[in-house]
C-alpha cells in the first residue's frame, strides 16, 4: 500500500555490492530482519540439506580445478533409494607422448582417475564416501566442512535474492536494462531505511543510496523509467508464453505482442494452465499497483500506460474466467 509522500525528494537511487563469501546464519538473518521490522516473507527459505549438499560440493570446484592436476566433479545418477553422489576425478598430467601425439594432430584422450565417490542421504542427512585414492579423504573433510558452512546460512546468492525481493515490495524500478541501479519511491523511504538498516547489521554489504530531488527532470526521466521498468516486464511474460519480441518496441506494440502469443498459446495443445495464468493476472495487477504508486508520486497523468495494461489484464482474465 502507497504510503504519504516526504517532501524531501522523489525517492531513492539505490547500488548495491556483496562479498562473494557471504554466509549469514537463518536464525541471526531473520532476527535482525525482526528487530528492524523488515517482513519476513521478503527472506528466502533456507538451503534445504540436499540443497546445502549441492552447493557445498559445486562451491569448491573453482579450488579443485586450479590444481596443477586439476580435480573435477562429476553428477553420478545413483541406484541406491534417496541417495545423491558426486564423483572427483583428477586429470592426470599429459605424458610426453600424449604432447607429440597433439602436435601431430592425431587422437587424444585425457585420462581421469576417481579419488572419491561422495554419497549423501537426504532422509538421514549422512554423509558417506567410497575412497579410491588416499588424497581422497582430504577431499571429503573440505565437503563436509563446506556443507557445515553452508546448510542453515545464507550466501550471496540468498542475499541477493532478499534484496531483489524488497526492490519488487517496496515499487522499486530499474533506471539501467543491465540491472545495477535501482530507484525506490518516496512512499517508501521509512521502510526502506528499516532495510538498509538490516542489511547493515552483516559484513560484505555495501549500499550506496543517492536522493533524488524533486524537479520535473527527475520526473521526467523517472516516467521514462517506469515506462521501460513496464516494458521489460511485458516482454518476460512473452517470453514465459515461449514468444519472441523485436526489441525496442512501444508498450503499445508490446501489448499487441502479448495478446497475439497468449491467442496462439490458448489455440495449441500446450496452452497455459489455470494455475499459471492466475498467476499472469496477479503480477498484471501488481503492475498496475505500481503505475497507481507512481502516479501519486509524480503527479503526472499515467492513463496511457494504466489503459494499456488494462488491455493484457482482461484478456487473461477473460481466460481465467473461462477456465473457472
Amino acid at each position: 500500500m502507497a504510503k504519504q509522500l516526504t517532501i524531501n525528494g522523489l525517492g531513492t537511487i539505490v547500488m548495491y555490492s556483496l562479498s562473494t563469501d557471504m554466509h549469514i546464519p537463518f536464525d541471526e538473518f531473520a532476527k535482525e530482519a525482526q528487530k528492524c521490522q523488515v517482513p519476513l516473507h521478503l527472506l528466502p527459505a533456507s538451503l534445504s540439506p540436499v540443497g546445502a549438499f549441492k552447493r557445498a560440493c559445486t562451491g569448491l570446484r573453482e579450488t579443485f580445478n586450479a590444481l596443477p592436476e586439476p580435480i573435477f566433479i562429476k553428477e553420478v545418477e545413483s541406484t541406491i533409494p534417496h541417495t545423491i553422489m558426486r564423483t572427483f576425478e583428477k586429470r592426470m598430467r599429459s605424458s610426453k607422448e600424449d604432447t607429440i601425439r597433439m602436435e601431430k594432430g592425431a587422437e587424444y584422450v585425457p585420462v581421469y582417475k576417481p579419488i572419491i565417490t561422495i554419497m549423501f542421504d537426504y532422509f538421514t542427512e549422512d554423509m558417506t564416501y567410497q575412497l579410491y585414492e588416499k588424497e581422497g579423504k582430504e577431499i571429503f573433510k573440505k565437503v563436509q566442512a563446506k556443507y557445515k558452512d553452508t546448510c542453515g546460512c545464507a550466501n550471496i546468492q540468498q542475499v541477493r535474492a532478499t534484496i531483489q525481493n524488497a526492490f519488487k515490495y517496496y515499487g522499486s524500478i530499474q533506471l539501467r536494462h543491465n540491472g545495477g541501479v535501482n530507484f525506490i519511491p518516496a512512499q517508501y523511504t521509512s521502510e526502506w531505511a528499516n532495510f538498509t538498516k538490516f542489511l547493515g547489521a552483516f559484513k560484505g554489504v555495501e549500499i550506496l543510496e543517492l536522493n533524488v530531488r524533486n524537479d520535473s527532470h527527475n520526473k521526467a526521466s523517472i516516467k521514462t523509467a517506469l515506462i521501460d521498468d513496464i516494458g521489460d516486464s511485458i516482454e518476460e511474460e512473452i517470453k514465459k508464453l515461449n514468444g519472441k519480441t523485436n526489441g525496442s518496441k512501444s508498450l503499445k506494440e508490446l501489448i499487441t505482442d502479448f495478446s497475439d502469443v497468449l491467442k496462439e498459446n490458448q489455440s495449441s495443445e500446450k496452452k497455459v494452465g489455470s494455475g499459471a495464468l492466475e498467476s499472469m493476472l496477479n503480477r498484471y495487477k501488481e503492475t498496475m499497483d505500481k503505475v497507481a504508486l507512481y502516479k501519486e508520486l509524480l503527479n503526472t497523468d499515467l492513463s496511457v500506460i494504466d489503459s494499456q495494461i488494462e488491455i493484457a489484464k482482461s484478456q487473461v482474465m477473460k481466460l481465467v474466467e473461462s477456465a473457472a
